[in-house]
C-alpha cells in the first residue's frame, strides 16, 4: 500500500497497490471527517475500485473523529472514531 500525503491541507491519497498516474476503472470516493457538532472539519481523498476497497483503506488510516466515505454524491458508509 502506498498512502500519499501532502502537506498542503491535510490531504491524503491512499492508493492500494494502484500506480496514482493510472486511475482508469478506479471510484473516487471521499472521507470527510467531522467534528463534535457534527460539521465537515477534513476529507481525505481515496482511489479504490470499490466500495470494500475503499472502506478497507478508510479503516486503515485509523482516525481519531466520526467520518462518512462517499463516492461522489453517494454516501457509502459512516465510520466510527478509532479508539486506539
Amino acid at each position: 500500500m502506498l498512502l500519499a500525503i501532502s502537506s498542503f491541507r491535510c490531504r491524503f491519497v491512499v492508493l492500494a497497490g494502484h500506480d496514482f498516474r493510472e486511475r482508469k476503472g478506479m471510484g473516487d470516493y471521499r472521507l470527510y471527517c467531522l467534528n463534535g457538532v457534527g460539521k465537515f472539519t477534513k476529507a481525505h481523498d481515496i482511489a479504490a475500485k470499490n466500495d470494500d476497497e475503499a472502506l478497507a483503506l478508510a479503516r486503515q488510516m485509523k482516525l481519531p473523529v466520526k467520518c462518512e466515505l462517499w463516492e461522489r454524491d453517494r454516501m457509502v458508509a459512516t465510520l466510527d472514531a478509532h479508539k486506539g
